[in-house]
């Protein structure tokens, strides 16, 4: 009688683990563009992602498509708000479109986007940053409210309600509404890698020093790393440094080195979100790590990941096979191993009665 009534419970148990085992390592959706993807742009409710194909792909919060339109030269950065996407052509074009992929605006510039973030809209004001060191400023109906010369090229930009910062390869700059300089911030090396976040301005310097910034340009700590950071990412109280030599680190904002962990090869894109780390590797590798260095998953990619994001429904990673990977939050996971243990459980329940009915 023991066993007979442990046999549905095991029976669960082992459905379920298979569940959770599957879906732990394997994309919940893959999508395939014909170029490798340049540029990740998300909010919480759509995805609009740039490729080398001349296309920007628009998609709903998990991956399903809901249009292409198609550029007249590759797609360099992409920049999505809740009303508009806006994006970056190799041929000097900036073209702004509603999330219906109706044409709002183009505008033909002195130079290219070169950088996957280097264009940046709030809804009412468009920032772009070209490859001969120009930034751009654009209201919503696209009349150009100024432009400053800043450097060589420009890295990052990001438009926040009373001012807009600005990474070239040789500084960071703040700017009012108007265009007025607020502040200009040099460093002894040149810069390699930027993020900027809501509230830090995170810099990696080409002599393997990290810079950590308030929003307002105010130093918080610098920190020199064992080799060059190819790519960073700063949010939630975090900064996590993609390092040449494998090494991923993740500090928190006030300096504290929380790991370090050294991966399978150089490490070129990563992010923060979700209550996780995800990295991307030279030799095709995905990993995704939580806040305490556990690694919770890895996953070998067709083609080496150029551009990552986290929301709040998962993991996108855009590759240069063109292949897009979309991995399924893990907090989501749990309440689908709910639903399916509880159809698991009626069912056998319902069994039970029916063999009992039938005795």
């Amino acid at each position: 009688m023991i066993k007979k009534s442990l046999f549905p419970a095991l029976l669960s148990i082992i459905l379920i683990s298979s569940y959770v085992s599957a879906e732990r390592v394997n994309p919940s959706q893959i999508y395939s563009t014909k170029g490798p993807v340049s540029s990740i742009s998300l909010t919480s409710d759509c995805v609009a992602v740039g490729s080398e194909d001349n296309h920007v792909y628009f998609f709903d919060s998990y991956l399903r498509l809901r249009w292409r339109h198609e550029s007249n030269d590759r797609v360099n950065s992409v920049s999505v708000s809740k009303d508009l996407v806006v994006i970056g052509s190799m041929d000097n074009s900036i073209t702004v479109l509603g999330h219906d992929e109706s044409i709002k605006w183009t505008k033909n510039l002195e130079s290219h986007v070169d950088h996957p973030h280097a264009i940046h809209t709030s809804g009412s004001i468009i920032s772009v940053g070209t490859r001969d060191g120009y930034v751009y400023v654009f209201d919503i109906d696209g009349k150009l409210k100024w432009k400053q010369k800043v450097d060589a090229y420009i890295i990052f930009v990001r438009v926040f309600e009373d001012s807009i910062v600005v990474v070239s390869d040789k500084r960071v700059c703040i700017f009012d509404l108007s265009g007025n300089q607020i502040k200009n911030i040099s460093f002894n090396s040149y810069i390699r890698s930027a993020y900027i976040s809501r509230e830090h301005i995170a810099i990696g310097l080409g002599n393997n020093d990290l810079y950590l910034l308030d929003i307002k340009g105010e130093l918080k700590w610098n920190q020199t790393l064992t080799d060059q950071i190819g790519s960073l990412y700063a949010f939630d109280g975090f900064v996590a440094a993609g390092l040449r030599d494998r090494s991923l680190y993740l500090y928190d904002v006030e300096g504290e080195l929380r790991w370090k962990k050294k991966l399978s090869d150089s490490v070129i894109a990563v992010s923060i979100g979700d209550n996780q780390v995800a990295a991307a590797t030279l030799d095709d590798k995905l990993y995704a790590f939580n806040l305490n260095g556990v690694m919770r998953w890895d996953y070998e990619t067709d083609g080496h990941i150029r551009d990552l994001q986290i929301s709040g429904s998962g993991i996108f990673a855009g590759a240069t096979s063109g292949k897009i990977y979309y991995f399924m939050a893990l907090k989501d996971i749990p309440a689908m191993i709910f639903v399916a243990s509880v159809m698991i459980l009626v069912t056998l329940s319902a069994l039970a009665m029916f063999l009992k009915v039938i005795r």
